[in-house]
């Protein structure tokens, strides 16, 4: 009893100095005896009159924010770290301190907290920071199963006992394991990702002979003696995107002696015309009309990191041309290697066309030589290689016959790049009088735009809000109605690409204005929606509630959520509402794609991935096992235009919903597949359409922890899929 009291005690007198400390001003101190209060008093009911949980969640945002303006990071951190410890079941919290781990680089340690989260925002976070550590593509190529018996095969035959191996970018480590098999003295495998190097370490650490250091291998020195062997894997779809042509020429110099073997030996890449006309239209324009709107004479072409694109279903029915031996490069030559660094190479090839049709690219694939006898092969006769071919997109599409010549140019200066193409019977194209780099999703939405008809919803619209990437549909308006005025959303890019900038798109907005005698005058943009005043005279927001990449435009539409609660009544909204649609399907493709299948790497499932996005389904082989069926409605405008918006829920709070699936097909649920119906107007049933049938919008889908055996004959007639969502944030899961 008296142990009891005396905790009630000292809890209700943190309280009390907590708050004493707060109204002075002194929020680290008020802080720390908000945390004694409830570690005291939490869970063993001994608050007399304890403090609520927002008021401590105050207090630890002035505090977190007076310690961020000082950029005290480690205080920051630790903070959080203290509120986690007696606030645990506050997720927010584990938000927060998720973010400033990321920030500090400390990926690992956001994920480690994120797991134990069943938040939708913590969910999406820990999605997207695994994303970023992992590249989907290591799941693919340690499912490639030709490539891994080659490497391992090739290593067995050039290893001999006490040499010396180094395997740079080591990754996951399969290729020390490989190397470790033909009992070397040491392989030292150096990755320059943190993450990748603990979980090397974790699938090497039964063999002695491999040590793991997290190091450029160009950052080592030659101390331990020169290595035997180098192996390597680090080449991309245009072979030397990742600066395999630095790494050896340091090695050479560095790490090798003259006697030294390299796995792999050689290289021998190709070339031919192809096409590929749905990546041709996420590159170039392709059309001369947007809707009413004419433009002459411009050029569009898409921001590229890369001076190459990769398309995985490139099939041999689509190369034009006969096939070219581009370059083949010696890996054990160091002089070969050093004079393909020092100067830029030359390439010039005459494709003969073999068959008709829309050329609109150049394909590059590869052949990488483990040794004489064993290679792996990449390009359109091997669709299953984790190496995607490498695309060079045209500037303008050539229409090509039988026996036509053209004229490739490339360069080789660390990478490929595409100089020139010519084709003798092409009409000479004029200079355009201007040129944009765009994202991609804006080159699609210009390709694939549909202008919408007015009806009886604009009747009455002066003025529009428009918070799309591109506003092109409000500039169609525009022309045909002069009245009009619009005011653009700039800070909106959805590909984050540091390229585009705002003075970009406003270039181009105002050429496209101009072009079509529209009174710039009526034009003006905002940075956020948060700049703009309460009750806003805006009589239309048009914006575009779903990403390129499948899922919902979470963050935009819980600000328009929020804004619109300050407008006027009778606003409208473009599009009106959108409906969630499901369905059940079993894809192999796609689950290897996300996951490893060997047992000897399931712990890089740790960083897999369960909310996939940038689905294209004509890239992977499915088979839809269930009904389709409508789960959700986001309704955008109150069906009422004179009701109050306040009446209209900004669907923020956390719901969960269950809904029963028919099974039509036996199989293996592998995931759920959704996409959205999108309403344009409530005044028009025509102008509805299904994200399914997009070009420019990509597909989604949740992947199966387990996938669950179906039969609609003999096992299971129906599944539940549980729905759950939170702030325009979704999330979606199977039970039997």
């Amino acid at each position: 009893m008296t142990s009891s009291k005396s905790r009630r005690e000292c809890s209700d007198k943190s309280l009390l100095l907590a708050r004493k400390y707060r109204s002075e001003g002194k929020v680290a101190r008020a802080f720390a005896h908000y945390l004694v209060h409830w570690h005291l008093g939490i869970g063993n009911n001994q608050h007399s009159s304890p403090c609520s949980i927002e008021e401590i969640s105050q207090v630890l945002r002035e505090l977190s924010s007076t310690l961020a303006a000082q950029d005290r990071i480690s205080d920051l951190i630790s903070t959080y770290q203290q509120a986690i410890d007696v606030l645990p079941l506050n997720e927010d919290n584990n938000y927060q301190l998720a973010h400033l781990y990321i920030k500090q680089g400390l990926n690992c340690q956001a994920i480690k907290l994120l797991d134990t989260c069943v938040g939708l925002k913590c969910k999406n976070l820990n999605n997207t920071v695994k994303s970023n550590v992992l590249p989907r593509w290591h799941f693919a190529m340690l499912n490639d199963t030709k490539r891994n018996e080659a490497f391992d095969k090739a290593l067995a035959q050039v290893i001999r006992p006490q040499d010396k191996v180094i395997d740079i970018g080591t990754g996951s480590g399969i290729l020390a394991l490989f190397a470790a098999k033909a009992r070397p003295q040491k392989v030292l495998a150096c990755e320059v990702s943190k993450e990748l190097v603990e979980i090397a370490k974790s699938s090497t650490q039964n063999h002695p002979c491999i040590q793991i250091i997290h190091s450029l291998s160009t950052h080592l020195k030659n101390d331990d003696g020169p290595f035997d062997v180098l192996v390597t894997e680090t080449f991309d779809a245009g072979l030397f995107g990742e600066h395999v042509l630095e790494t050896l020429d340091h090695a050479w110099k560095n790490l090798l002696h003259t006697q030294s073997k390299v796995v792999p030996s050689k290289a021998k890449v190709y070339i031919a015309l192809g096409t590929c006309p749905k990546l041709y239209q996420s590159h170039r324009l392709c059309k001369a009309r947007i809707g009413n709107l004419t433009f002459d004479n411009r050029h569009f072409s898409s921001i590229q990191k890369e001076n190459y694109d990769c398309h995985k279903k490139i099939k041999p029915e689509d190369i034009l041309s006969d096939v070219n031996t581009l370059l083949e490069v010696d890996f054990q030559d160091s002089a070969a290697i050093e004079e393909c660094l020092k100067s830029t190479l030359d390439f010039h090839h005459q494709l003969k066309v073999q068959k008709k049709g829309q050329a609109d690219c150049i394909v590059m694939w590869f052949e990488l030589y483990l040794t004489e006898s064993i290679y792996i092969a990449t390009g359109p006769q091997n669709p299953d290689s984790c190496w995607n071919p490498a695309v060079f997109v045209l500037d303008a599409a050539l229409q090509v016959e039988a026996n036509d010549q053209i004229q490739s140019h490339f360069q080789l200066q660390s990478s490929f790049r595409l100089v020139s193409v010519q084709h003798n019977k092409a009409a000479r194209i004029d200079n355009p009088k201007a040129s944009y780099h765009l994202p991609t999703s804006m080159i699609q939405k210009i390709n694939y735009f549909e202008n919408q008809t007015t009806d009886e919803t604009m009747k009455n619209v002066k003025t529009i809000l428009d918070l799309t990437d591109l506003p092109l549909q409000s500039l169609n308006w525009m022309k045909n109605d002069s009245s009009l005025e619009l005011t653009m959303y700039l800070n909106n890019v959805l590909d984050d690409d540091d390229d585009f900038s705002t003075k970009t798109k406003l270039d181009l907005v105002t050429d496209f204005a101009t072009q079509n005698g529209i009174s710039l005058e009526q034009i003006n943009g905002i940075s956020s929606i948060q700049a703009l005043q309460n009750d806003e005279p805006f009589d239309l927001i048009v914006f575009d509630p779903i990403l390129p990449n499948g899922r919902l435009n979470s963050t935009q539409l819980m600000e328009i959520s929020q804004y619109r609660r300050f407008c006027r009544r009778g606003i409208l909204t473009n599009p009106h509402k959108c409906t969630l649609w499901v369905a059940l399907i079993e894809s192999e493709e796609l689950v290897r794609s996300h996951r490893v299948m060997s047992k000897e790497f399931e712990s890089l499932n740790s960083l897999s991935c369960h909310h996939l996005q940038n689905l294209r389904l004509d890239e992977f082989q499915f088979k839809t096992l269930s009904q389709a069926i409508n789960i959700h409605h986001f309704q955008f405008q109150h069906p009422d235009p004179n009701a109050d918006h306040h009446d209209l829920p900004l669907e923020s709070e956390w719901s969960r919903e269950e809904f029963e699936v028919a099974i039509e097909h036996a199989g293996r649920v592998d995931a759920i597949l959704y996409w959205f119906e999108i309403v344009k107007s409530p005044c028009n049933t025509m102008s509805s359409f299904k994200t399914y049938d997009s070009l420019m919008i990509d597909k989604a889908a949740f992947l199966l922890d387990t996938p669950i055996a179906v039969d609609p004959v003999t096992k299971n007639d129906f599944l539940t899929i549980e729905f759950a969502y939170e702030d325009f944030l979704i999330d979606l899961s199977v039970t039997e």
